[in-house]
């Protein structure tokens, strides 16, 4: 990886697996790296719009969803989307409730 990371949400997507956000220790980070496994290669992304840490993270259909975390003690409501066929992040609806250290889990239809 090339930024050290606790903290962070992951996800597998498409063979690969995306970690963003968490810590550096000092602040929460809004970097997120791509790893393709079969080249043990790890590459840089564009950051998400808000630096997050203890976020939930789950993949379906070449998309990573994240959400709520904490950022500078306060609980966040917000989400986002990363699109690996285009490489962006998109803001998603803001969550009902503030969350943080939870759990996410994609259902394949």
């Amino acid at each position: 990886m090339a930024e050290s990371r606790m903290g962070h949400a992951a996800a597998s997507v498409r063979g690969r697996l995306l970690v963003c956000g968490g810590s550096s220790g000092t602040q929460a980070l809004s970097s997120a790296e791509l790893l393709d496994p079969s080249c043990g290669v790890w590459e840089s992304l564009p950051p998400m719009s808000t630096g997050r840490f203890c976020a939930a993270a789950a993949a379906t259909e070449g998309q990573v969803f994240v959400f709520g975390g904490m950022l500078v003690g306060r609980v966040l409501d917000s989400a986002e989307r990363f699109d690996l066929a285009t490489r962006t992040w998109v803001s998603l609806p803001v969550m009902c409730e503030r969350r943080t250290s939870a759990f996410a889990a994609a259902a394949l239809r």
